[in-house]
């Protein structure tokens, strides 16, 4: 309960938890005032909070149930009228809805405490530093920061960069070591509640935080990046699961392309059959995937930094390491392929010439629906199984500009961002677009002709092709 947390504050920061005593369910109040009276004065500004045994708890937490007064001043009947106020707020209805049974047995003592002047309140939640979860803290002015009152929220870590007026670093860091060290205490992930001023700070509570992230779904990252510009807007639930299969079949083919075994592809089947998400319609990334995708190949920690260059994932994520001990001819083969990469362009160029061969000397006419879904799905596998060269492209790109993005870091720090940019930039390298350009020339020869356009605009595409290249 509350009331045996907060004697473990006093124990550990005795300067910075202001005075108290407990007063039991039971206790006589007339002898609870003369000891109350050892402790306050008269007129002295105090809190009244409740400190049942059953909050707190793992199972419950009754946050918010019971009874708290503040800033009341200290005399006999204040002091008999909240404390016989906090023990029949077991009574109310909030208890009755939350308990959904009887609340005769429970035990509601009354903690009574030294009001502390702050110039903000603050609740933090704050959890192991090797933990999943990140400690996070809300300050703000009045007393319902709790209660969800306007407040300046953020993680622990870096809290201090929007810290408010009035708040030194020393005094801010001061808070953020005890936090750190309350928790290591307790043993387990806390909220504690506390005020602060310019120089000095005040812990008023803590307690256990009973339903925490530990024990619920790891939060997962999506990202459309990049694949939002080949899929934009809606995308059709058919068309999402052919690309699906498409990206579970191809990022295997890339692997075996380097070698990876069977058996670590197996291991990991349910990596590539979820690279991608499908959420309201729309395609994305699912970018913890990704990055389990990269462990399986060599040189994780640069091809992470790399990979983030590149596609610039949203969110923070802990760190796994790699999902299998990378042997030295996978190494041999990545660098080999990746530096003399033209005999698998040339043979990806064979086969893919062979299976368009194939595909044309189908009579699809001619083939029930049952042969055209049969020699659909081996036409895909065909194709997918040799499209792992396409990524080896993209990786190629990915690992090349990620090395000249830190020598440029190294050798041009000024100009690096326009130099990068230049690399890239259509001016100076047009063949990167000349396909889109040489549609451009063509739709605009047509334009000038009024009987292409009215060709065009009245035959098929077939039609159109066989023309262009008769008359060429």
């Amino acid at each position: 309960m509350k009331a045996t947390y907060l004697e473990i504050l006093a124990r550990l920061y005795p300067d910075c938890v202001p005075k108290f005593i407990t007063v039991l369910d039971e206790e006589n109040l007339e002898k609870a005032w003369t000891r109350a009276c050892e402790t306050f004065v008269d007129g002295e500004k105090v809190a009244f909070r409740s400190s049942a045994e059953v909050e707190d708890g793992r199972e419950r937490s009754f946050a918010g149930m019971f009874e708290t007064r503040l800033d009341i001043e200290f005399s006999f009947d204040n002091f008999c009228e909240n404390i016989n106020l906090i023990r029949s707020s077991k009574y109310n209805h909030r208890v009755k809805s939350y308990l959904r049974d009887s609340a005769e047995e429970i035990r509601v003592h009354t903690i009574i405490q030294e009001m502390y002047a702050s110039l903000y309140n603050g609740v933090a939640f704050i959890y192991p530093k090797n933990a999943n979860e990140k400690s996070w803290v809300s300050i703000g002015k009045g007393r319902n920061v709790v209660e969800g009152g306007e407040s300046i929220e953020g993680n622990l870590t870096d809290f201090e960069k929007k810290l408010p007026s009035g708040i030194t670093k020393n005094n801010w860091q001061n808070l953020k070591d005890a936090l750190y060290r309350i928790q290591q205490e307790m043993g387990f992930p806390v909220d504690i509640e506390f005020g602060i001023r310019t120089d000095n700070f005040a812990l008023f509570q803590v307690r256990p935080v009973t339903q925490h992230r530990m024990n619920q779904r790891p939060i997962r990252y999506w990202d459309d990046a990049n694949i939002g510009e080949n899929y934009p807007g809606v995308t059709a639930p058919l068309t999402y699961s052919l690309i699906r299969e498409a990206y579970t079949e191809v990022y295997k083919s890339f692997l075996i392309l380097l070698g990876v075994g069977d058996k670590t592809i197996r291991a990991n089947e349910h990596i590539f059959q979820n690279m991608l998400g499908y959420i309201n319609g729309r395609v994305y990334y699912n970018i913890d995937n990704w990055y389990r995708y990269l462990q399986l190949l060599p040189f994780y920690q640069i091809n992470k930094v790399f990979f983030e260059n590149m596609l610039k994932p949203q969110g923070e994520r802990k760190e796994e390491t790699p999902a299998f001990r990378t042997n030295l001819n996978l190494v041999r083969r990545l660098f080999f392929i990746m530096v003399f990469p033209n005999r698998q362009f040339e043979s990806f160029n064979r086969q893919y010439l062979q299976l368009i061969s194939e595909y044309e000397a189908y009579e699809i006419d001619k083939m029930g629906l049952p042969d055209i879904i049969r020699e659909f799905d081996q036409l895909a596998k065909s194709f997918f199984s040799i499209w792992g060269i396409t990524i080896l492209n993209d990786f190629r790109l990915m690992v090349f500009f990620g090395i000249l993005t830190r020598l440029a870091e190294r050798w041009i720090p000024d100009q690096k961002d326009s130099y990068l940019n230049s690399i890239v930039s259509t001016q100076n390298h047009p063949d990167s677009i000349e396909p889109t350009k040489r549609l451009l020339d063509i739709a605009e020869q047509i334009a000038a002709e009024p009987e292409l356009v009215e060709f065009v605009m009245h035959s098929t595409p077939k039609q159109i092709l066989n023309e262009m290249r008769t008359s060429a």
